[in-house]
């Protein structure tokens, strides 16, 4: 057998291309100037790429590969993406950064050798059997619900009941769909996202598409406050007083407008105490801004969306199945008692998530301008310290700070992972690992939104001046 068997995929082939081509030198100032759209290169491992010609047909979005542009961004590629499309990035090569190492710290360099031993531990591994008991359980709660409309005699028992197993449904498959888009399910590209339109669009209502768009976005550019879509919630929240300023967002391509908006400064001053009740409502605007962007060849496109027509026909699939459901049920107050409640309930998805992020820090600009990467994720994740018999009840979200840092490790392994990063990068470095408790969580989002809220003051005294 030769060398090249001990290599990871495509490893040989780059090794064999680096050495037979002349490789043009650059600083890292040199690279920083190609930092826009259409223009802009990245540093992986020394290499100097120049993406800026097919960054809108990256796969994680356009905005994904600006929030690193002009950086070295080694530890964020080697997070997000999987030993296999290294070849297909040496396309793109121009040449090497001579003074790249200066800029990685030993708190990049602990990091990469962590990655190193997980891939190593097997943890970047798929794991069926795991999945066939959540397909099992997925199944369960599914047939409950349809068991509930369609067999009893109680009124109370087809609406509420079936609404509440229809909404505990929808959640633990939101999980499954957060797996399939990250590729923790089978390390497959093509694979998860059929599967993942599948679990989105068709069974949930929530096109995959859409999801990944944001997502992506959020990982690289976490709490910016102009560029990450998860924290840009005008006219409804406002985690941070700086969105007084009607900010220009980056994702969006729009004006963020407070300043001379009296429906956002009305519901801004009273969003911890709209917070719950809105959770339970969110999800309908979840549909929309799913339709919203697959309306939009040119939108879609930006985004990195591969399916736009299937996709939208497998909502039309969702829209039929559910509405078909309700419609079995024998009169108006009913269906919509079942609407309500499987929407209400499955609000619990929607704080899982916000009160991973709503109350930490915000950043201005790109995170990638002023701190690295594991800092960043430290600084803007909170994790929910729960029990391990509890794990399936947050499907994973409870470690975001290890998810965030290792997005590509599948949910079953982070438990392990939090504690591999608490003893191998926090302690070493000083740096803290935030939780606390789902209840702590969701009251600390409580009190950041009431903080907000009342800065809003001096707008509300202006208005109804201006109205008296």
């Amino acid at each position: 057998m030769g060398e090249d068997t001990c290599c990871e995929p495509g490893e040989a082939t780059l090794r064999q291309r680096q050495a037979g081509a002349t490789q043009k030198e650059y600083t890292m100032a040199e690279v920083a100037k190609h930092s826009s759209k259409g223009d802009a290169w990245i540093v992986v491992d020394g290499g100097v790429y120049n993406v800026g010609k097919w960054m809108h047909l990256h796969p994680g979005g356009e905005l994904a590969i600006l929030g690193v542009a002009g950086k070295d961004c080694s530890v964020q590629y080697t997070a997000f993406h999987p030993e296999e499309v290294r070849e297909r990035l040496e396309k793109f090569r121009i040449g090497t950064a001579v003074d790249w190492e200066q800029n990685r710290g030993p708190i990049d360099k602990d990091y990469m050798k962590l990655h190193e031993d997980l891939k190593a531990k097997g943890y970047f591994a798929p794991s069926y059997l795991y999945y066939f008991g959540k397909f099992a359980w997925y199944g369960l709660l599914l047939a409950i619900s349809l068991a509930c409309v369609f067999l009893s005699e109680t009124s109370v028992v087809r609406w509420a009941i079936g609404g509440f197993f229809m909404a505990a449904f929808w959640q633990q498959v939101a999980f499954f769909g957060h797996d399939i888009g990250h590729r923790t399910v089978t390390f497959k590209f093509w694979p998860e996202y059929y599967v993942g339109m599948i679990a989105g669009n068709f069974l949930t209502g929530i096109s995959i598409g859409w999801w990944k768009a944001t997502h992506n976005v959020h990982h690289i550019v976490t709490n910016s406050l102009e560029y990450d879509p998860d924290v840009q919630h005008l006219p409804i929240f406002a985690v941070d007083s700086r969105f007084f300023q009607s900010l220009y967002s980056q994702y969006h391509f729009w004006v963020m407008e407070f300043k001379h908006s009296r429906v956002s400064q009305l519901l801004v001053s009273q969003q911890h105490r709209l917070y719950l009740p809105i959770m339970a409502f969110a999800r309908f605007n979840l549909y929309v801004q799913g339709l919203i962007l697959l309306c939009s060849k040119r939108g879609s496109q930006m985004r990195g969306v591969q399916h736009r027509g299937v996709e939208l026909a497998l909502l039309a699939g969702f829209l039929a199945w559910y509405s078909a459901l309700v419609s079995q049920l024998p009169d108006w107050n009913e269906r919509l008692g079942f609407v309500l409640v499987s929407h209400a309930f499955a609000g619990i998805l929607h704080v899982q998530i916000t009160i991973s992020h709503f109350p930490m820090p915000c950043l201005e600009g790109r995170p990638a301008d002023s701190m690295d990467f594991v800092r960043h994720q430290l600084k803007t994740s909170l994790d929910v310290d729960c029990p391990r018999v509890l794990d399936w009840f947050h499907g994973g979200l409870q470690f975001q700070v290890a998810h965030h840092l290792f997005p590509r490790i599948p949910r079953r392994h982070l438990r392990e992972v939090r504690g591999m990063i608490e003893e191998r990068i926090c302690k070493p470095h000083k740096l803290t690992y935030h939780s606390d408790t789902f209840t702590g969580c969701v009251s600390e989002v409580h009190r950041t939104l009431q903080k907000t809220a009342d800065k809003t003051h001096p707008y509300l005294k202006d208005m109804f001046m201006m109205n008296g």
